[in-house]
């Protein structure tokens, strides 16, 4: 069994803040575990994780390294929860100061994210001036 450390924890998360600003937080402990081993079992010339945590510090292989941890996938409305804050906190908040929004999707290969931000504003507007 590949063995872990806390160290290594905190390795992966600073090279993910580093290589591409995303911030494992706590709770992603066991999504780490997982997508660490898969990378690690990729790589037939590391003895340890440690030792091929310190290759990616280095600047081996980092491109692998992001591909593991990031998501490659797209459709309308994945994740629900974030389009449901959205609608009833971020738009709700936003426009009780200013009647502008401007928002950055920056991750879209087919459009699905970006196509779901305007739906769900739309429904949000749709109520919005029943809640003034």
């Amino acid at each position: 069994m590949t063995k872990i450390s806390r160290s290594d924890l905190l390795l992966v998360r600073e090279l993910n803040l580093k290589y591409f600003g995303n911030k494992l937080t706590e709770h992603k402990e066991f999504m780490i575990h997982n997508r660490l081993k898969r990378l690690f079992r990729s790589q037939n010339s590391y003895t340890s994780i440690t030792n091929m945590l310190n290759a990616i510090a280095r600047g081996e292989f980092v491109q692998e390294f992001i591909n593991i941890f990031t998501t490659n996938k797209t459709s309308f409305f994945r994740e629900p929860v974030h389009f449901e804050d959205l609608i009833n906190r971020v738009f709700p908040n936003t426009f009780i100061d200013s009647n502008e929004i401007l928002i950055y999707s920056s991750a879209s290969s087919t459009g699905e994210e970006p196509y779901s931000i305007a739906a769900s504003f739309l429904h949000f507007s749709s109520s919005f001036d029943t809640m003034r």
